[in-house]
């Protein structure tokens, strides 16, 4: 179920986006998906491990996860604030090379906003599937299928969530064929609030947030604060709505294991925990903490660091006590845009270049093709690809 056969003898999982197949897609639109699918915006690397959540890593509790304060950054400038701006990039950068991830507190984003979003999406979530359904734009209607999903993952192994998926306008540069994707978001008419909540304020101030906080983590690697925003095209940044349903099972759950594909995600969820990210072969439970939001760096900050910053392994899994929701957004760039260690990592520092150059829309697409199941010559497709 689920599969097609390949030239070579293999079979493919059939990948889904927003619930439909997608070889269903045109290859352009493919294309454009891919990136969607894998950057960690919509189902990504659909990895389940043999037998469930029992056979998996042994699993702890934040176990030292960085909390950085950034309440300096929106301080008067004076000497001695200037001088925790520079303590806290350091910290940010000790933790995009230790950890991948980090949560940040007093970061700018209204405290009122977040649990407001998380309310009413919620209330979305709670009405009626045949109602949520009617989000869901068939192919064709827009360049792209945008809106509410429910089954998201592969056909045999549906992961245990449902979400919202919206393009956000970008303030800076838009998108260079027929302008920004946004123009396509469809939003629900019930509650009432979802839109002045989600489309008139969390779509943009939480891209102003992830903007800014690129801009620390810019710094951070010793270059200018608005230095990686810049360097991407054709930005194809979003904001996904979700909803993890109480888990039945040892064998749920919501998210998959992954590496985000992107350049950076931010992060906020509701109390109930199940955000995990691996490390040294255990899953380590993300707390939820009031007014904070979780950061963490892709597979292309990665590259353009030259593995000084690590992407690293995380997944959500369903929680027995209770509901789940958060929302996430994240920085992609086009399918057209290059991608390469920064020179300033490589000859500036007299180090060779970890990765060769390539097309974003290219690595999106073979992590799609080349996503082999079973047989022992399956290959899972990374960023490691690309590795000299």
């Amino acid at each position: 179920m689920g599969q097609r056969e390949r030239a070579d003898g293999m079979s493919h999982q059939t990948w889904r986006f927003l619930g439909r197949p997608l070889g269903v897609f045109p290859p352009s639109i493919a294309l454009f998906l891919s990136p969607l699918i894998f950057s960690g915006i919509a189902a990504v690397m659909h990895d389940f491990q043999e037998g469930g959540l029992s056979k998996l890593e042994e699993m702890v509790c934040d176990a030292g996860i960085p909390l950085i304060d950034l309440a300096p950054f929106f301080q008067a400038e004076a000497p001695e604030v200037l001088e925790l701006r520079r303590q806290r990039i350091g910290e940010i950068g000790n933790a995009c090379e230790e950890w991948g991830f980090f949560q940040v507190q007093n970061h700018g984003l209204d405290s009122k906003l977040i649990t407001d979003s998380l309310k009413v999406s919620s209330e979305f979530f709670d009405l009626p599937l045949e109602e949520k359904r009617k989000l869901s734009l068939p192919a064709g209607v827009s360049p792209v299928p945008i809106g509410f999903c429910c089954d998201s993952g592969l056909d045999d192994k549906v992961e245990n969530k449902e979400h919202m998926f919206f393009f956000a306008e970008d303030g800076k540069k838009a998108t260079k064929n027929g302008g920004s994707y946004a123009q396509y978001n469809v939003w629900p008419d019930t509650p009432a609030s979802y839109k002045p909540i989600i489309k008139d304020r969390l779509l943009k101030e939480t891209q102003t947030t992830a903007i800014f906080l690129l801009s620390l983590i810019s710094q951070s690697l010793g270059l200018s604060k608005d230095f990686l925003y810049e360097h991407y095209e054709d930005k194809l940044n979003a904001l996904i709505m979700l909803h993890y349903p109480p888990s039945h099972s040892t064998d749920e759950i919501g998210l998959s294991k992954h590496q985000d594909g992107n350049i950076l995600s931010v992060v906020a969820q509701s109390e109930v925990e199940g955000l995990q990210i691996l490390k040294d072969d255990k899953w380590i439970t993300i707390q939820p903490r009031p007014n904070c939001l979780v950061v963490n760096v892709g597979d292309i900050v990665q590259v353009w660091s030259n593995d000084r910053y690590k992407s690293v392994l995380h997944r959500v899994i369903n929680n027995k006590a209770g509901t789940r929701y958060s929302f996430s957004f994240s920085c992609v760039p086009g399918v057209t845009t290059q991608v390469c260690p920064l020179p300033q990592f490589t000859a500036g520092v007299n180090e060779p270049p970890k990765y060769r150059e390539f097309r974003y829309g290219e690595y999106m697409m073979f992590r799609f093709e080349n996503k082999k199941v079973g047989g022992p010559n399956s290959e899972e497709i990374t960023i490691k690809y690309y590795a000299i």
